[in-house]
């Protein structure tokens, strides 16, 4: 090239201009420069990563109002080795003796240098991850996520090109994994499920630059921005950053961290601004090769630097609860006896003071503080020599010659450290993964990655872990000690691993996240905990969310899709659960004792997709009508749907609260009978039964209150006394009857009518299934039904869950006269298939 070519070039620097005074300059720049470049040569391996961040987005919005929306973010880190590519010497023929093949070689002319160097692949691993969110009006969104590490598919077509004469060099990284990986797909709105898809593809980009100095680290960065097919509704951003450095052949720079292979960051609960734990780094030079010891060149500087460094929200995934700090969870700070400056929040620090070892190698420390359980980043030490040479330090025992040690110690890529998998027999699974395993149950996985439980939450005021092989499960208990033997039978039945013992603080009333402090980290679904709270009513399941549509009744549930579980006050007298109503649903002493625990678990099955074995039936209040009774017009003892002297429509409170009219009275009086009622045990009609005994208690009332006649209403006895022409205290002592005899003319065993796949149907035993019913329809016998008789043949209050929807002892076929409530209805029973905690499994529909 002429002298002129290098001229325009040097004149095209603003810096080069204001030095350059005449062309006699020129050459000894030249010679400067081109002596640098020539200097590579002599390097036979590089080092070196490559970061590309990218980021792409959607914002449109059609002519009909649907509007969509997507956001795709995209990270790769290659860290690669590079080896010389050499000239190979020119072949000799066959069959020369070692004398001529020596003659032959000296006659050849020497090897022309290279025009250009290039370095060759020799290892590398790409890192990576994988983002997506899109949405569309009216239908639901969808979110993508991967995190994958491998090697390239064309390794050896992986080059680094440098010319001497110019100084000129390029590098492109790899863009694409040899193996594939699998990117999960989580959808939400009507059709919400889960699937996966398989891609290779990794970002890459093309660096350049020119080298002006001796052999040392090149550090170029590069970023770009712009639309996507030219529209303003989709854009793109791209930051690459590329950093690589010769190996030295005299020297070199050991890194050595004590405890390094069981290390494991941790956050500090008390004070989550301050650090937990740290570790160690030590930078030692070291001759190589042939150098000797005496020979080392003076060290200038030690620069520790911290890469990658994760900063999630938080100390751990729900403490804070909604965290919103980008501290990074891993930090330098200085050392006694190493004087430095630290830089770029604590990412760097530049240690000028060293000191020598036994052996006399000097070196510098630095300290990495821990700000969260599962933090990570990556060490490197780059040491800047007197001579001008830059060495980047390598970690050889038992860090396998990183050059960019992973803290915690870890696979590249990963977010888990090794010493944790080791200790969970997990080494194989990725950070993503959420298939923990129950035999029968339908779905897999807990809501919560591999990672996720890792980093693990505060509980109590206490840092723990998930259970890698249990799907974990979190409960606010608010209701306290009344509680806990229901979350336990939960616990056993379920074969969840529960989490009971959650604070106000560690668990949001508004956003009910257990893994909402996040913010990189491999994470699948956004994961709830249910509250359990008391209410003044009977025993319910509250379940729902803003926004839910109303067709979100008909799915069994998700911990996501619940609001509250609400279970009502233990101690309500005429409760759910009382010996009163126990007493009424047929419950023995000992199913009746533990009703509120089989409550509180049937309510927290809800939460994980179980529901009744099908749809609840009703209450059937009957009455008894003896055969005296001027209304019944059959003069035979019946069962009637109202009780003599009561208008449903406008009382309040029983069939004396209101005035009555003689029209009222007759409305009252003509009931349409109920249909006949039989013990099950005997098959006998219960209102013949009874006739008897009624009508000798209301011979013996009458006596009393001729005796002792009762007070009566004035108004009310005339009334009556005017429609009926006869005594009117006859209603009154029918309405005063219950207290004084063993029968109750209003007969009522909560009679609630059940037919065959209903909500007590399926397996007896089972904590899904009600137990409230006692009466059933007969099979081929109109408006007939069997009543089960108080203390025979007692309903059943399981404390199990079912995995089949056959019927049980008293619903089994095998049952006298007949199966009570059959098999549970189509889709239902089998509970313990059903279920599942887990936030990114679609609802099932009922």
């Amino acid at each position: 090239m002429s002298r002129a070519f290098f001229a325009r070039q040097l004149f095209a620097c603003p810096v080069a201009r204001a030095f350059a005074l005449g062309s006699a300059l020129l050459f000894p720049v030249f010679s400067v420069a081109a002596e640098n470049a020539e200097a590579w040569r002599a390097v036979t391996r590089v080092r070196g990563e490559v970061k590309i961040e990218y980021h792409s987005w959607v914002d449109e919005q059609s002519s009909d109002g649907v509007r969509t929306t997507a956001d795709t973010r995209e990270t790769a880190q290659v860290r690669f080795l590079l080896e010389l590519d050499r000239v190979p010497p020119m072949a000799l023929p066959p069959g020369l003796t070692p004398e001529m093949a020596a003659a032959m070689r000296a006659l050849m002319p020497a090897p022309e240098p290279n025009t250009h160097l290039s370095w060759r692949g020799e290892s590398a691993t790409i890192t990576g991850s994988f983002r997506h969110q899109s949405a569309t009006t009216n239908y639901g969104s969808v979110t993508g996520e991967a995190d994958f590490t491998g090697e390239p598919a064309y390794l050896k077509d992986f080059l680094f090109e440098l010319t001497p004469a110019t100084g000129v060099w390029q590098i492109l990284s790899p863009g694409i994994l040899r193996e594939r990986y699998q990117i999960t797909y989580v959808s939400t709105g009507p059709d919400g499920h889960t699937s996966y898809g398989t891609h290779n593809g990794a970002q890459d980009h093309l660096f350049n630059g020119k080298v002006t100095g001796r052999p040392a680290a090149i550090s170029v960065g590069a970023r770009s921005e712009g639309q996507i097919d030219n529209k303003p509704t989709r854009g793109f951003t791209k930051v690459a950053q590329l950093r690589l450095w010769p190996e030295m052949a005299d020297v070199e720079v050991e890194i050595t961290l004590d405890g390094y292979d069981k290390w494991r960051p941790e956050g500090s609960i008390g004070k989550p601004t301050a650090p937990a734990n740290h570790i160690i780094a030590r930078a030692t030079v070291v001759p190589k090769g042939a150098a000797r010891l005496e020979n080392l060149p003076a060290v200038k500087k030690m620069r520790f630097e911290l890469g990658n460094t994760s900063n999630e929200p938080g100390v751990c995934l729900n403490w804070p609860l909604n965290a919103k700090d980008e501290d990074y969870d891993l930090r330098l700070a200085e050392r006694p006896l190493f004087p430095g400056q630290l830089s770029d929040k604590d990412q760097a620090s530049e240690v000028t003071g060293m000191l020598t070892d036994e052996k006399g190698r000097p070196y510098a420390e630095s300290q990495i503080d821990s700000y969260d359980f599962g933090g990570r980043t990556s060490l490197r030490v780059i040491c800047s020599l007197a001579d001008g040479r830059e060495i980047v330090g390598v970690m050889k025992d038992g860090g396998a010659g990183q050059d960019s040690v992973r803290l915690p110690k870890m696979n590249a890529g990963d977010w888990i450290a090794d010493a944790w998998r080791k200790e969970k027999n997990v080494g194989k699974l990725p950070a993503l993964h959420d298939e923990e395993k129950v035999e029968d149950q339908e779905h897999n996985g807990d809501g919560f990655t591999l990672y996720e439980e890792y980093r693990g939450w505060v509980e109590q005021g206490k840092h723990i872990e998930g259970d890698p092989e249990k799907k974990d499960f979190f409960v606010r208990n608010t209701i306290g000690a009344d509680a806990k033997g229901g979350i336990a039978l939960f616990e056993r039945v379920s074969k969840l691993k529960v989490h009971s013992r959650l604070r106000a603080s560690e668990l949001s009333r508004e956003k009910r996240l257990m893994n909402g402090n996040r913010r990189d980290a491999p994470q699948r679904v956004k994961q709830h905990g249910v509250f359990l709270e008391k209410t003044q009513g009977q025993g319910s399941f509250g379940g729902g969310t803003a926004g839910m549509s109303k067709k979100d009744a008909d799915y069994a549930f998700r911990p996501g899709k619940v609001w509250q579980v609400r279970v009502e006050y233990p101690t309500s007298r005429d409760g759910l659960f009382s010996k009163t109503r126990s007493a009424s649903y047929n419950l023995s002493e000992g199913e009746a004792a533990v009703a509120y625990d089989r409550g509180v678990a049937h309510e927290l099955l809800h939460s994980v997709g179980c529901d009744h074995h099908g749809w609840a039936g009703w209450g059937w209040t009957r009455y008894f009508q003896s055969a005296s009774d001027p209304g019944n017009p059959t003069r035979r003892a019946r069962f009637v749907d109202g009780s003599p002297g009561r208008d449903d429509s406008d009382l309040t409170y029983g069939p004396y609260s209101r005035t009555m009219t003689p029209e009222t009275l007759a409305k009252d009086l003509m009931r349409e009978p109920s249909g006949t009622l039989l013990w099950e045990d005997t098959g006998q009609d219960i209102a013949e039964s009874m006739a008897a005994a009624f009508e000798r208690a209301l011979a013996e009332r009458r006596a009393q209150n001729a005796a002792n006649p009762p007070s009566v209403d004035p108004g009310t006895r005339a009334t009556r006394f005017a429609y009926y022409g006869k005594d009117a205290h006859f209603w009154r002592e029918s309405d005063l009857f219950d207290s004084t005899v063993k029968y109750n003319p209003q007969f009522q065993l909560y009679l609630t009518r059940e037919e065959p796949g209903g909500s007590c149907s399926g397996d007896e035993l089972c904590l899904m299934r009600y137990y409230f019913a006692n009466t059933y329809p007969a099979k081929g016998r109109k408006d007939t039904y069997y009543v089960v008789r108080p203390g025979a043949g007692a309903n059943r209050a399981g404390l199990e869950v079912c995995k089949s929807p056959t019927g049980t002892i008293h619903n089994a076929d095998s049952h006298t006269p007949q199966s009570r409530f059959g098999d549970a209805a189509p889709q239902r029973g089998n509970c313990f298939k059903y279920i599942c905690p887990n936030d990114a499994i679609a609802p099932r529909k009922l």
